[in-house]
């Protein structure tokens, strides 16, 4: 079948017209507006209950990621409910001179599993608490890179998009909830 017309345009665009046209097959309030060049890095997507996202689309969605913040805390209470995924943290600590002894970076209380990085290297990876790692090896005097990755499981997601009576209590609950701490033991 041939198509009577053509529409030159942008992928923004011709997504603003289809969004238009079809708004009432979409759940979507009419007055919507597009995001300015602020918010355009800041995008969330998440279908309706019992719907999938690819159920929407024909074809593939592109999307670009960037750099966030988020506070120590589960991520449900962040905007976060139906994440499954990691979420990665990181923070520069300058240490004035090493201690004598064993130095430890302890997460706290986290909800996931968590893999530890020191100026790059990994310090190893935790299922269970305690969420407890010696750095002593990867530490220096001056700037020290610590990352953090926590992964969560696909229960916030299925409880959203295909409610099961599987997902129990608690286990939506997702993110590095601290407190977050250096520890040092002296040598004897």
């Amino acid at each position: 079948m041939l198509l009577p017309f053509a529409d030159i345009c942008t992928i923004d665009s011709y997504f603003c017209k289809l969004v238009r046209e079809h708004f009432h097959l979409l759940d979507i309030n009419p007055d919507f507006r597009m995001l300015d060049e602020s918010e355009k890095d800041i995008m969330r997507v998440e279908a309706a209950r019992g719907d999938s996202g690819g159920r929407l689309l024909r074809g593939p969605v592109t999307y670009r990621t960037g750099e966030g913040r988020i506070e120590l805390g589960l991520w449900a209470e962040q905007g976060l409910e139906s994440y499954a995924g990691g979420i990665r943290y990181r923070r520069t600590v300058t240490l004035d001179a090493l201690p004598a002894g064993r130095l430890w970076l302890d997460l706290g209380h986290v909800r996931g599993t968590a893999e530890v990085w020191i100026n790059g290297q990994s310090a190893g990876v935790r299922v269970l608490s305690p969420y407890r790692y010696d750095v002593t090896a990867w530490v220096q005097t001056g700037a020290n890179q610590i990352e953090v990755l926590v992964l969560n499981t696909l229960a916030p997601y299925l409880d959203v998009q295909s409610p099961t009576f599987y997902v129990f209590p608690g286990q939506c609950d997702s993110g590095l909830l601290g407190p977050v701490r250096m520890l040092t033991t002296h040598q004897g």
